[in-house]
């Protein structure tokens, strides 16, 4: 890959090496841990908020958990505030979809009062097609989003997420932060519908849309991805051509 491209990665969904240490999911019952603040301050706290969502993705591996009730505002504010105490200096909210929050502003703005350094947002990017939205958002203190697109072209990306019209969605909200200075990057749930477009994956969104890292992302094998494994499921190796080409 050309050196002007941003990094791009291939991990599960639960890890994800970056330069400067390993990311982390917090489950929702799951408290901050308590490690050296020097070590967590290399670390995101990654905060799962919920798992309720406004897409249907066919490859989701947590379907089987929507129904679980989320953390409410008090236990969200708890952990932010606990994580920034054990020396986490970046928090990533997670689900689920957390921008269908009522009150992802508010957890957002406390998060920056705390002292966080970067506030990064997990998302489809839907909510953040309405452009006031977006605004708001990234005023309260969210300054980086990564966004889940799961193909280059809105004929696979809406296919995997099953919802019409949310690639193009998606693709605005990205637009929208990115002109509010926040800083972009994209996931992709590698699947048989998507492998062999990967490198124009890269050169879509590296070269015209301008993020910063991209994400490839082998799926587990639950929920709905189990139930759709005969038509989505590719093995590692078939993908692993156009990974290393992209």
């Amino acid at each position: 890959m050309s050196a002007c491209l941003p990094a791009v990665s291939f991990s599960s969904p639960w890890t994800f090496r970056t330069p400067t240490g390993k990311w982390r999911r917090s489950s929702l019952n799951e408290p901050p841990m308590s490690l050296d603040k020097a070590e967590n301050a290399k670390r995101v706290y990654e905060l799962t908020l919920g798992y309720t969502c406004n897409c249907n993705c066919a490859f989701c591996s947590i379907s089987d958990k929507k129904p679980l009730p989320p953390k409410t505002t008090a236990e969200a504010l708890a952990d932010i505030s606990q994580s920034r105490r054990e020396g986490f200096r970046t928090i990533g909210f997670g689900g689920g979809e957390p921008t269908i929050r009522a009150d992802i502003l508010k957890l957002t703005a406390f998060a920056k009062k705390c002292g966080f350094d970067t506030i990064r947002v997990q998302t489809n990017g839907i909510m953040l097609s309405y452009s006031d939205f977006a605004r708001r958002l990234t005023v309260a203190g969210a300054n980086y989003f990564k966004f889940s697109m799961h193909g280059h072209t809105a004929a696979v990306h809406d296919r995997l997420t099953r919802v019409r019209g949310s690639y193009n969605q998606a693709l605005a909200g990205l637009r929208n932060v990115r002109a509010r200075g926040a800083r972009t990057s994209v996931d992709i749930v590698v699947t048989r519908l998507n492998y062999r477009f990967l490198p124009q994956y890269v050169e879509t969104f590296a070269m015209r849309e301008g993020v910063s890292g991209i994400g490839f992302i082998y799926p587990i094998y639950e929920g709905s991805m189990r139930a759709n494994a005969g038509w989505l499921g590719v093995k590692m190796s078939e993908a692993l051509p156009y990974v290393t080409e992209a």
